[in-house]
């Protein structure tokens, strides 16, 4: 046979348990239960906490929407009236251009001779 099989074959031969194994491993396990008690405590302390900051994430992100819209709006509103304003401006223009004209024809009018008859 092969040196490695026999290796093997020595290395996975059944063997008995040493002397207190069984002691050993049950307050093993007994400790390792008082553990995860403790580590759930902790487990539920973190979701608490993690359901927390995404509460407050989801509140601010809400808020920043909120206000980003608010603030959009706004500036629609101001746009418009802006607008408006240059509206106006443009009629008021038009209608003092009108008047100038006619107040300059008839300042021309007055400055002309008049024909002789």
């Amino acid at each position: 046979m092969n040196p490695l099989d026999d290796e093997l074959r020595s290395a996975l031969k059944r063997r008995p348990a040493p002397e207190g194994f069984e002691a050993r491993l049950m307050a093993r396990i007994a400790a390792s239960q008082g553990q995860r008690e403790e580590h759930r405590g902790g487990l539920l302390r973190w979701l608490l906490a993690s359901r927390l900051a995404w509460a407050a994430t989801t509140a601010i992100a809400c808020l920043l929407i909120f206000a980003g819209v608010y603030r959009h709006r706004q500036i629609q509103r101001e746009r418009i009236q802006g607008e408006i304003a240059k509206a106006q401006v443009m009629k008021a223009l038009h209608i003092a251009s009108t008047k100038l004209n006619v107040a300059l024809q008839k300042a021309h009018a007055i400055e002309r001779p008049l024909p002789e008859t």
